[in-house]
Parts: structure tokens; C-alpha cells; sequence
């Protein structure tokens, strides 16, 4: 239960700090002398930092994994570095600093990367197997709550002075990555890596990143730009907050149910289950003629969600067992991050707002989504066909 709690606790306080970044950004910019224009190409400059960042750091990870057995000391070196650059932006902004601020950025999105891919192959490698889809549904319940947050605080802490919420963002997240130094000597030394004697799964694997794929810009689609013209409807602006985070209370109770479907069907089944049900709820979404029906849909489809987070986490993990968890963990980790890009050029390229996109928009989660529930049937085809050792595989993952 503690080191679920310190997990939660870790993904909580890492999602809030982005909430708070990009909740004050555009004041931030405005004190540092930086034109408006500067917003679109900074957030989508962060999401390309994590997407490189998230691979060295995955390699990183292996190899600290490999040959010091201690990724905690190395995670809150990297975590001081992000808390003091991210802690550094409002006084940096606010005295007119522009370029330091800019570079305080670049450090603080770059260092961050150690919280994302790996903590990921921490628990792959030092965490009994059985045990893995439940600390990652612990991992996962942090961003949840985070992100049931997220629309409440934005609207919070929009005009107020940005320099308290960043110290408490800041410190938060430092103490959690201490807690996780706690949770690290609790648990068994990592298996010796034995690359070479498992069996071959590069079909299989790049299959699954395909998937993965598919399913990231699925959610930013969904989740980012469907929901809330979606809601707003049926609802006023004023109660948006409450509804945006129906998808991520849903997403949270479904979370327990998903660890156990993960360790019993397996993580790959378990995505394409996830990925096929977050398909039907978006398509209830997208259809939906009342607010019930909607609430309905956006609810089944966060549940589903959390299957697929849960059961993706454990996927990439296994698949690089062992001695590649970070690697495999960083690749999920840097799709997800580009498919964030993404989301957020085509946003401000004003493309969704453009009428022959806006009919079909509504529906492109709903194919994304039934593409990777089709693709996954054909990884899980892929890690049974063969051999013995694919069987071998398919144990694993």
C-alpha cells in the first residue's frame, strides 16, 4: 500500500507541474517581453524535448539498472535539477529574463524525462511480476487525480501570482521522489540482465508501438479536443470543469479492475480489451443526442482507458525484459508524447476548427482506437505463432 501511495503520489505532483506551467505560461511570457506567438512554439518545443529526452533517459535507466542496481539516487539528481529550473521560471519571468527563462525550460523539460520512462523500468525490473500491473495502477491513479484537477485548477489559478503555486508544484514533487528512494531498498535487487537468451519479438513489438501509437492520438483527439465542443452542447462553459473530469473519475475506478484483467488475460489481450471498449465509448460520444448519453459514453471510454494505461505500462515493460525495460517503457512514453505534438499544432494551425474537418472529428478516436484493438490482435497473433519460444514470449508479456 505505501509504495502504491508514493507512486500515485509521484505521477500526481509530476502532472500538476504541467498543469501550472501551462496554466500560467502565457503570463509568464507576457512578463518575460515574449509575444503571444511564442506560446504554441514553446509547448510544442517541451513535447519534442520529452519525446528525445524520454529515450536517453530509458537508456540511462538500463544502464544505471545494470550496473549500479540503484536508480533512486539517479532519479533525484535528475528530480533537483527539474524543481529548481521549473521553481526558477516565474522570478525569471518576472525580471524580464527572457532568454535564461527560455533555457530554464529546455533543463527543466529535459530533466524531467526521469520521472516518465524511468520509473517505469524501476518497477519492471526490481518488481515481482504478479505485483507489476498493480503498482502500475497505483502509477496511474496519480495522473488521474491530477488530471481530474487539471480543469478546476487552470481556471483557479489563471490571474493569480504564479511564484507560490511553482514552490509548492516544485517541493511536492522533490518530496515525492524522495518517498520513491524509500520505495526503492524495499524492493528486491534487479535479475541480471541475460540479453540474447530470450526469445525474438521485434514483430510483436513493433506492432504494439503501432498500436500505442494509434491509441496516443486517439486520446488527444478524444480527450483534448472532442470534449469539450462535445459537452458544450449540453452544458454551459461554467460547468465544464465538472464534466471534463467525469473521463478521469471513470478512468480512476476503473484502474483496480484493470490491474487484475492485466495480470489474468495478459497485457496485451488486456490492451486491445481496453483499446476496443475505448473505441465503443467514443463512438457513444460522438453520437450521442442528450447529455446522459454522453456522460455515458466519455465515462466508458475514461474506464477504458485506464485498462489501456495499465495494461500499456506493463506491455512495454515486459517487452523489454530484461535489461531493456527502460528502452521499451521510453518508446511508450515518447509516443504518447508525440501524439501531445501533434495535438498541439494541429490546434494551433487551427485545424480543427476548420469546416470539412469538423463533421468527421468527432469520429477519428473512435477509428484510432479500433485500429489498435485490431492491431494488438494481430501482436497477440504474433507472440503465439511460431515456436516454443514465442509461447515463451507471450508468458511474459
Amino acid at each position: 500500500m505505501s509504495t502504491g501511495l508514493t507512486l500515485a503520489a509521484l505521477q500526481c505532483c509530476f502532472t500538476l507541474t504541467w498543469t501550472v506551467y501551462v496554466a500560467f505560461l502565457p503570463a509568464l511570457l507576457a512578463q518575460a517581453g515574449l509575444a503571444p506567438m511564442w506560446l504554441p512554439v514553446l509547448l510544442v518545443a517541451d513535447q519534442a524535448v520529452f519525446v528525445l529526452a524520454d529515450l536517453a533517459a530509458g537508456v540511462a535507466a538500463d544502464r544505471a539498472g545494470s550496473a549500479l542496481h540503484r536508480l533512486g539516487p539517479w532519479l533525484l539528481g535528475a528530480t533537483a535539477v527539474s524543481a529548481v529550473a521549473f521553481l526558477a521560471l516565474p522570478f525569471l519571468a518576472g525580471s524580464g529574463a527572457a532568454t535564461w527563462m527560455l533555457v530554464a525550460t529546455a533543463v527543466w523539460a529535459i530533466s524531467s524525462a526521469a520521472l516518465r520512462a524511468p520509473v517505469a523500468a524501476l518497477l519492471g525490473q526490481r518488481a515481482a511480476r504478479p505485483a507489476l500491473p498493480r503498482l502500475l495502477a497505483w502509477w496511474s491513479l496519480g495522473l488521474a487525480l491530477a488530471s481530474a484537477l487539471g480543469p478546476w485548477l487552470t481556471v483557479q489559478l489563471r490571474g493569480g501570482d504564479a511564484r507560490l503555486p511553482f514552490v509548492l508544484a516544485s517541493m511536492a514533487l522533490l518530496a515525492a521522489t524522495l518517498a520513491l528512494l524509500r520505495v526503492e531498498r524495499q524492493l528486491p535487487p534487479p535479475a541480471p540482465a541475460a540479453r540474447g537468451t530470450l526469445p525474438r519479438r521485434g514483430a510483436a513489438l513493433i506492432v504494439f508501438l503501432a498500436a500505442a501509437a494509434a491509441l496516443g492520438l486517439g486520446f488527444q483527439a478524444h480527450a483534448q479536443l472532442n470534449a469539450t465542443p462535445m459537452y458544450l452542447r449540453f452544458a454551459t462553459a461554467a460547468d465544464l470543469p465538472g464534466w471534463l473530469s467525469l473521463f478521469w473519475v471513470a478512468f480512476a475506478l476503473a484502474l483496480w479492475p484493470a490491474g487484475e484483467l492485466t495480470r489474468r488475460l495478459g497485457a496485451v489481450t488486456a490492451l486491445g480489451a481496453g483499446a476496443a471498449l475505448a473505441a465503443l465509448g467514443a463512438a457513444l460520444a460522438a453520437w450521442a443526442p442528450a447529455m446522459a448519453w454522453l456522460a455515458l459514453g466519455q465515462a466508458l471510454s475514461g474506464a477504458a482507458w485506464g485498462v489501456v494505461m495499465v495494461s500499456a505500462w506493463t506491455a512495454a515493460v515486459r517487452f523489454g525484459h530484461t535489461g531493456r525495460e527502460g528502452l521499451s517503457s521510453a518508446g511508450l512514453s515518447s509516443l504518447l508524447a508525440l501524439a501531445a505534438l501533434l495535438r498541439i499544432a494541429v490546434v494551433a494551425a487551427q485545424w480543427p476548427q476548420q469546416p470539412a474537418v469538423q463533421p468527421w472529428l468527432a469520429w477519428l478516436p473512435v477509428a484510432l482506437w479500433a485500429l489498435a484493438a485490431v492491431l494488438l490482435v494481430g501482436a497477440a497473433q504474433a507472440l503465439r505463432s511460431g515456436s516454443q519460444q514465442a509461447a515463451q514470449v507471450e508468458a511474459a508479456v
